[in-house]
């Protein structure tokens, strides 16, 4: 599945981790500042840990517990 296929977008406040969103399926679309340079081809962000997109919406109770702000479609 192609990142545009990956509509939810989150700004996430810690660290992400696959263990942290269990089934979501997850990728970055911009990479964190301190780690751009072992993501070739992913860009930037302009936070500290990125922006991630999901395969599917998070439940609120998902991103309060991951520490995720949504960004608007």
């Amino acid at each position: 599945m192609s990142v545009n296929n990956y509509r939810y977008r989150y700004i996430p406040s810690k660290p992400v981790t696959y263990a942290d969103l269990g089934d979501y399926k997850w990728c970055y679309v911009e990479a964190p500042p301190a780690k751009a340079d072992m993501m070739g081809g992913c860009p930037t962000s302009q936070y500290e840990f990125g922006i991630i997109a999901t395969d599917r919406m998070v439940l609120q109770s998902v991103r309060e517990k991951v520490g995720l702000t949504p960004l608007p479609l």
